[in-house]
């Protein structure tokens, strides 16, 4: 491939003690690739044209960053009730968590031309960033 072609891969898979078993784990892929038009045989004698490259990305990343036991529903102490007519010492669940909460998920997309004119640099002439959180 040479120098005209870019491509980088990476995997991530993280773990968090903030989620019940079978959530503990996620996996967060990205790629992303590029295509150096200046070194094609077409352009390579254009005196005015320095880089012309051409890029794109997708990622995932993965946040964490919840309460703890968010998974659990939590027992509070001081819930007195009156039974046989006197106060009696109880407990009580008062808040109802979720055993299925997971990774939340932002999904990174961008596209983008990096180029060089007559010795000075445009620097993503076009850049293009699409962001959008999804939950698992």
């Amino acid at each position: 491939m040479g120098s005209k072609y870019l491509f980088e891969a990476n995997f991530r898979y993280d773990g968090s003690s903030r989620f019940a078993e079978g959530n503990k784990w996620g996996f967060f892929p990205s790629v992303s690739a590029g295509w150096r038009l200046n070194e094609e045989n077409f352009l390579k004698d254009v005196d005015w044209l320095g880089q012309l490259k051409v890029r794109t990305s997708w990622g995932q990343l993965g946040n964490e960053r919840i309460g703890l036991f968010r998974y659990l529903d939590l027992i509070a102490p001081g819930q007195d009730y009156i039974f046989g007519g006197a106060i009696n010492p109880g407990t009580a669940v008062l808040v109802d968590n979720d055993d299925e909460i997971s990774w939340e998920t932002t999904t990174i997309s961008n596209i983008g031309i990096d180029a060089t004119f007559l010795g000075v640099n445009f620097l993503r002439v076009l850049s293009i960033l699409i962001k959008l959180p999804k939950m698992f």
